[in-house]
């Protein structure tokens, strides 16, 4: 588990060792991928929501950081993604299991 506190109070992450590489698995850390990369577009609706829906909006947007950095390291054994965009739970969704 990891701390990702903000947009609950006790908010956490999983990272899981898929045997291949590791997923971190955000939750609701962030919403799309456009958090981390700066480069997708994050819906406004979606960014309206989140600041609206967050315990501590302050907490939200340092954990915003923390994982952009992270993702921005380019390590080439780990992929993070989230609960809401759907591009993402596409893109490491397993197929034909």
């Amino acid at each position: 588990m990891v701390p990702l506190p903000g947009h609950t109070r006790g908010h956490c992450g999983y990272a899981i060792d898929t045997g291949e590489r590791w997923l971190l698995h955000a939750g609701d850390a962030f919403y799309y991928l456009g958090t981390l990369d700066g480069l997708s577009k994050v819906p406004l609706l979606a960014r309206i929501q989140e600041k609206l829906l967050a315990f501590d909006f302050g907490q939200v947007r340092s954990n915003h950081a923390r994982l952009a950095a992270l993702y921005a390291r380019a390590e080439p054994d780990l992929d993070i993604i989230c609960a809401h965009d759907p591009a993402l739970f596409y893109k490491f969704a397993p197929t034909g299991q």
